[in-house]
């Protein structure tokens, strides 16, 4: 913002008002790091997590119920398991270095959104609350 705001405050001092470019770097500082960033950021979380929630549903839920639609082992144990344990990869970068806490949440999670999808019949509130928990977790 140094640039920005050396520019603006040159330009106005020739017209022999500093000031004038002081607020509009202030209007471009707000305007950029006020508005738009954050807008942008939330942009980012809101989408990635809706993508994540609805491409994992329909790999994890989605695809097991419709490949498995009697057999409980295989539409919800063996998905809910695997769900768990392939949160290996984004737990292991954790501070603490320890990922089995996320490996278990998110076993246990698999396991309620293998039930919801198969008491609803669609995965579409599986995906929702996919969604709403990543992010939960980000925030």
């Amino acid at each position: 913002m140094v640039p920005v705001f050396r520019l603006l405050a040159g330009w106005t001092a020739e017209a022999g008002n500093w000031r004038l470019g002081w607020y509009l770097g202030l209007m471009v500082y707000w305007l950029v790091w006020g508005a738009a960033f954050p807008l942008l950021m939330i942009g980012l979380l809101v989408s990635t997590n809706f993508g994540n929630g609805f491409f994992e549903e329909i790999l994890w839920r989605g695809l097991f119920m419709e490949l498995f639609p009697t057999r409980i082992l295989f539409r919800i144990v063996w998905p809910s398991v695997w769900f768990g344990l392939a949160h290996y990869a984004p737990g292991s970068v954790a501070p603490n270095g320890n990922p089995v806490g996320l490996m278990i949440g998110a076993g246990m999670m698999g396991f309620y959104l293998s039930f919801l999808a198969k008491k609803t019949g669609t995965i579409w509130w599986g995906i929702i609350a996919h969604a709403l928990g990543g992010f939960i977790m980000i925030v």
